[in-house]
């Protein structure tokens, strides 16, 4: 889905364009009759919206696959964004999912500052081939469809009115404020690396089956 989205924008996202991008998806030989099947068809509909919310918002992209860095106090951070869309108050960075989005919840936590660390790039003039700007929007753009609204997708924040980071300029400086302090505990400092509590991992997901249930509806029936 990455790709379709990248070759759609540079591409220059239009209608046409995403017809012929989902028609190669249909095509691909690395898709087998069961993701022909069930996979594309439920996935269809979200990457529908995805395109309509391109279409109709009142920004548009300026990159896909946008890589930066910054070097601070010797520790280099790298980041790629998805895609990067430019509109009249600033940027926004997005990110897509294939399943479910990290809560705002997360990056209040310090638990995800993906989007923030990306968004501090942005902001910071240090993504490639893009000016430095204000950053007004942090979106995850989740592609898992949702039976309830026709199929299509979600798009969530890095913050929000229930967190404790209400505007993405608030999830940037926090997420630039955590990058800051581990990195003087853990790579400049020598605080030992232990296991977490919360990193949401099972016992045995290296053993999930994928193929035997793939196509299988949400509720497992």
């Amino acid at each position: 889905m990455h790709k379709l989205f990248e070759d759609w924008v540079r591409g220059g996202a239009t209608r046409e364009a995403f017809e012929a991008e989902l028609a190669a998806l249909a095509a691909d030989p690395a898709l087998d009759g069961l993701a022909r099947a069930f996979w594309l068809p439920r996935i269809e509909p979200a990457l529908r919206w995805a395109a309509a919310q391109v279409w109709e918002a009142d920004r548009k992209p300026v990159a896909v696959e946008a890589r930066g860095e910054r070097t601070d106090d010797g520790i280099t951070l790298h980041g790629k964004a998805d895609r990067i869309d430019r509109g009249p108050d600033g940027l926004a960075i997005i990110d897509y999912k294939s399943g479910g989005a990290p809560s705002a919840q997360a990056a209040a936590d310090g638990l995800d500052n993906q989007l923030g660390l990306l968004g501090l790039l942005a902001r910071e003039g240090a993504m490639e081939g893009i000016d430095a700007a204000p950053v007004v929007a942090l979106e995850y753009w989740s592609l898992r469809p949702d039976r309830r609204a026709d199929g299509a997708g979600r798009i969530s924040n890095s913050y929000g009115p229930r967190s404790t980071l209400k505007t993405a300029e608030a999830a940037i400086d926090h997420a630039a404020d955590t990058l800051t302090r581990l990195a003087h505990d853990y790579l400049l400092g020598d605080a030992p690396f232990v296991p977490g509590e919360g990193g949401g991992y099972g016992d045995y997901d290296q053993l999930m089956r994928r193929d035997e249930w793939f196509g299988r509806g949400e509720d497992g029936l």
